[in-house]
């Protein structure tokens, strides 16, 4: 079953490393695949509390597992990303 949740993820330029937030997603309790962590995720509301509640939540969501290191899992995962860059993701 898959299923999907907001986690800090960690990435290498270069000598620096920086973390986002991205959307992980789960086959079988086991990250299959994760948003790309090049676009700043849209966060939308109806109104100001509505954007502060999801930022809440993404908050949330995210501080419950460890980080996610996007360079080892891409490492582990070498057919996924070439399948992604031949679609033009």
């Amino acid at each position: 079953m898959m299923h999907w949740n907001y986690r800090i993820a960690k990435r290498l330029h270069g000598n620096d490393v920086y973390y986002t937030i991205v959307e992980a997603y789960y086959e079988n309790d086991e990250v299959d695949m994760y948003s790309d962590d090049s676009t700043p995720l849209g966060i939308y509301g109806e109104d100001p509390e509505e954007v502060v509640r999801v930022l809440e939540m993404m908050l949330a969501d995210a501080v419950k597992g460890p980080v996610l290191d996007l360079d080892e899992f891409d490492a582990q995962h070498p057919r996924d990303i070439e399948e992604s860059e031949e679609d033009g993701d």
